[in-house]
């Protein structure tokens, strides 16, 4: 296309034009893959699967944190009880 318009005296191209041309197909192209690298990382963000294992991961950090604070209060139940029994003897 680019020579045979290069040809014609009427439209004729110059070669700054084309370099000019395919660096803007270049950087078309790349934002054009990238936007659609992003499409799909978001439909598969929002597929129904990784949802539910965000939200498993969510309740068992919840539990988790829950083990732990009941694991530290009796912990301190015991140390409580440990200074009282050495305080009546």
């Amino acid at each position: 296309n680019v020579k045979s318009q290069r040809k014609t005296a009427d439209r004729s191209i110059t070669r700054e034009q084309e370099r000019d041309f395919k660096a803007y197909a270049q950087k078309h192209t790349k934002l054009e893959n990238q936007l659609e690298l992003l499409n799909n990382k978001v439909d598969s963000l929002n597929m129904p699967e990784y949802l539910l294992t965000i939200q498993r991961s969510l309740i068992l950090e919840k539990v988790r944190k829950e083990k732990e604070e009941k694991a530290r209060v009796n912990k301190q139940k015991k140390q409580e009880k440990k200074q009282e029994k050495l305080a009546n003897k």
